[in-house]
């Protein structure tokens, strides 16, 4: 791979940090509130309600708010970016930064919104819900949890664009952090490809449908498109999607025929980085045979064969199944594609 110069590369980017900040509502038994409950203290509490001697004190419904918005937050920073320094910054292009900036901006406006709009008016109802439904705990669980105005305090969304030399130990670390940022960019994108594949299989009929094939393969041109400085071994990948997209009908629910298989090898060839560093060398061709798929990949190289483990010490792997492949019809031609 090409040696990459650190200041370079953080030229081309933009780093965010994402905060997000919530309450899980968790206050520890104390000897007074067993007795109160008339309990010992090795007597076990229901695990719905408490976890390592702490009681669960706010609605699982009020909860699922703010991860709701942390997820989208998350999600958003996943596609759009690489993360660095271990999960704690995204490494955003400038090209995108303007644009993750906004829909960022557009999450937390919503958060906030539900937050000291929306929750008002259920807290207290889902509160009384909750507590309702475990009548023995519920005066201990009422005294213990916090106000509306408690609980929309300790809840946070927040992002800032920041300077990564600030959140590193010493200066080799940002020359380490962005030597890597290429091999993580393509681990990341066969994490999610991995995900795709295995959700196609968990069908009845192993196929895969048309609309999320295109919404899955546009994201991870422009993903590859956007960090292709990075390294430029991604290119033929970047081609080979392009001519698939174009190959994929217009309509129909799912894909059928030469297309599924073409469409099936691609999404393979990104299971691996490995094959997308060599696509160059390799033609894309369509399985002829049971295909083995390690859906848990954190992606390290493969071993040199005489590295290799012994049967009985290997990971278990996913076989899928695949029938011979029909003869591939022409690919078209590449085209732009719109997002």
């Amino acid at each position: 791979m090409t040696t990459l110069n650190a200041t370079q590369v953080l030229e081309q980017l933009d780093v965010f940090r994402i905060r997000c900040q919530s309450t899980t509502g968790l206050r520890h038994l104390t000897p007074s509130d067993y007795a109160v409950l008339g309990m010992n203290q090795m007597d076990n509490v229901p695990r719905e309600i408490a976890t390592e001697k702490q009681l669960k004190t706010i609605s699982p419904e009020i909860l699922k708010g703010p991860e709701r918005f942390k997820k989208q937050m998350d999600r958003l920073m996943r596609a759009a970016g690489i993360s660095m320094l271990d999960g704690a910054l995204y490494g955003i292009t400038k090209a995108d930064s303007a644009s993750v900036q906004d829909e960022l901006t557009k999450i937390i406006r919503d958060a906030e919104n539900w937050l000291t709009g929306d929750l008002p008016l259920v807290f207290d109802q889902h509160q009384q819900e909750w507590w309702e439904r475990w009548p023995r705990y519920a005066g201990l669980m009422r005294a213990k949890a916090p106000s509306l105005r408690e609980f929309q305090t300790r809840v946070v969304w927040k992002f800032r664009m920041i300077a990564i030399g600030a959140h590193a130990d010493r200066p080799e670390d940002i020359e380490e952090e962005v030597s890597d940022l290429g091999d993580r960019l393509l681990d990341g994108i066969a994490t999610v490809a991995n995900g795709f594949y295995a959700l196609a299989e968990k069908k009845t009929e192993k196929t895969l449908g048309r609309a999320s094939t295109v919404r899955f393969l546009r994201e991870v041109l422009k993903k590859l498109k956007s960090f292709a400085f990075l390294d430029a071994r991604v290119h033929p990948t970047i081609k080979a999607i392009e001519e698939m997209l174009t190959a994929i009908p217009a309509e129909g629910a799912s894909l059928e025929g030469a297309t599924y298989w073409q469409a099936q090898a691609l999404i393979l060839r990104l299971c691996d980085p490995d094959k997308v560093r060599n696509a160059e060398k390799e033609k894309l061709v369509v399985p002829a045979g049971p295909v083995t798929l390690d859906l848990f990949a954190n992606l390290a190289s493969e071993p040199a064969e005489e590295e290799v483990a012994d049967e009985e010490e290997r990971e278990p792997e996913v076989m899928m199944p695949v029938p011979p492949a029909p003869t591939p019809t022409p690919t078209a031609k590449p085209a732009f594609v719109m997002f």
